[in-house]
């Protein structure tokens, strides 16, 4: 018993028996194939569908057998990006979607590409029909792929007829050979034995124009002066090349170099006894400087500012010490700060040994700065020394409104604080103390100065004296105070001055 077949299921006997006794021929279009559930499936005719269809697609031919004409050959082709399943049977469907033949074959798997392997699978069913009319061929131009018989098929075919398209100037194609050497056809191809007779009438690359007749009269009609007749070079009576000459010279303007200039003698510069009629480009005002250019002018530029800023020098000269090194690039510029803001104009300076200062110019506060820090102005330096308020001594005669521009100083000695003690306190300018002190009672320790008899002071003993001891007398203290002995002279309780030997210093104080 065979163990692969196919046959043609009821549905479609009855459309091919109808397809043969005269009726509309019928369209096979497509085929299914099926992994059968997973078992080989024995066809029956009673089968509409396939058991568990996988794929379906029309159909890449559907052909006449060569080897007999009442086999008709369906073809089916499986691109090698469809796959994942296995093949166990198959059928042919017609143009309503209708099982017309079904088969089974031996079981394969089809790959697809993503599983690591793939190809393209041809799958072919034979129907044998009494009358291959019944059933409409399909023609090469509904062809899906072109399989290996029907291209060889077809190139067979071609190569026997004669159904060629002549060839242009533009596509290939058949041409006619021909002899003539000066016919205009576009349509037909020269032979060699044409183009040895043009060779032979016609000058030799090989001979470099020594097969000329007439060299002086060809000269003559290419307009070529005595310059054809010399070499080329630098020597005398030889003319340089061009490249030679841009190589050489500069142009009188518009031209530019590489490398430094180096000049062979001093280019003096112009000397005017009085000015010229005309001023320099770009002279004039401070505001008109913008737009305006100068005798050296770098144009204006558009760039892309990379983070930290972009230093752009104008003039630059370097210099290193004969056989001692120490080189040094001083340049003028101006850099353009990462930040939007105008360029500031820079004075740089680079040597070896990561050696390096420069002098940027803010153009908005006007101030310099430099790894020394920042140069402030001289007002705004004196404001911070000189703050309002501050007392500032001098050991000569220096007005500091003079000394100090746009600041406003006063003499404390015109004040009345000449030759006085400087004491601090919590309120200036406040004044107190004397140079002049009187002693008082109270200022000397406690004491007492003791007189005689009957002296007018309290009493502060008795005595007994005389010759005969008479009687007692009062001993008082004194009431008043002498310079001297005498008692002539008493004490004047003059103040007492302690005024310290001093130097003079001249005092300021800065007001405004």
């Amino acid at each position: 018993m065979t163990k692969y077949k196919a046959i043609v299921t009821t549905a479609g006997a009855a459309k091919i028996a109808a397809a043969t006794a005269g009726g509309t021929q019928l369209k096979i279009t497509h085929m299914a194939v099926g992994d059968g559930n997973g078992t080989l499936p024995e066809p029956t005719p009673e089968q509409t569908q396939l058991i568990n269809e996988q794929y379906r697609a029309a159909l890449n031919a559907l052909d006449i057998a060569n080897a007999s004409q009442n086999h008709i050959v369906a073809e089916l082709i499986i691109p090698a990006n469809v796959g994942g399943f296995w093949l166990r049977e198959m059928g042919l469907f017609d143009e309503s979607g209708e099982l017309i033949a079904v088969g089974n074959m031996a079981e394969s798997y089809k790959p697809k590409l993503e599983e690591g392997s793939g190809r393209t699978q041809t799958l072919r069913m034979v129907l044998v029909v009494s009358s291959t009319d019944a059933i409409q061929v399909i023609a090469g131009g509904d062809t899906v792929l072109a399989s290996r018989d029907f291209v060889e098929k077809a190139i067979l075919e071609h190569e026997g007829s004669r159904n060629h398209p002549d060839a242009t100037t533009t596509v290939k194609g058949f041409v006619m050979l021909s002899n003539a050497t000066n016919s205009p056809s576009e349509s037909k191809a020269v032979t060699p034995a044409a183009l040895k007779q043009v060779s032979d009438a016609g000058l030799k690359k090989a001979s470099n124009l020594s097969d000329l007749q007439n060299k002086e009269a060809a000269r003559s009609n290419l307009a070529l002066g005595t310059a054809a007749m010399r070499n080329v070079g630098t020597e005398t009576g030889q003319l340089m090349a061009a490249d030679e000459i841009d190589r050489r010279y500069l142009k009188k303007s518009g031209d530019t170099m590489d490398g430094s200039l180096e000049l062979k003698s001093t280019i003096a510069a112009n000397y005017y006894e009085s000015m010229p009629d005309q001023y320099p480009e770009g002279s004039g005002a401070y505001d008109g400087q913008l737009n305006s250019k100068a005798p050296f002018y770098q144009p204006d530029f558009y760039w892309q500012i990379a983070p930290g800023g972009h230093y752009v020098p104008l003039v630059k000269g370097r210099s290193t010490r004969k056989n001692r090194g120490w080189p040094t690039a001083v340049s003028y510029g101006y850099l353009i700060p990462e930040q939007d803001m105008h360029a500031h104009p820079v004075i740089h300076a680079q040597g070896d040994s990561g050696v390096k200062c420069s002098w940027e110019f803010n153009t908005i506060s006007g101030k310099i700065t430099s790894k020394a820090g920042e140069f402030t102005p001289i007002n705004e330096t004196l404001n911070t020394i000189y703050p309002i308020g501050i007392v500032v001594l001098f050991a000569n005669t220096t007005n500091p409104n003079t000394a100090f521009p746009g600041q406003r100083w006063e003499d404390l000695s015109a004040k009345g604080y000449d030759t006085r003690v400087l004491a601090l306190g919590y309120n200036p300018l406040t004044t107190g103390g004397s140079n002049n002190v009187t002693i008082s009672a109270h200022n000397l320790p406690d004491h007492s100065h003791k007189g005689g008899m009957n002296a007018p002071g309290k009493w502060y003993d008795t005595t007994v004296t005389g010759t005969d001891n008479s009687g007692n007398y009062k001993l008082g203290l004194t009431t008043n105070t002498y310079t001297d002995g005498t008692g002539n002279e008493f004490v004047r309780n003059e103040p007492l001055n302690v005024r310290n030997e001093y130097v003079h210093m001249r005092g300021w104080m800065r007001v405004g």
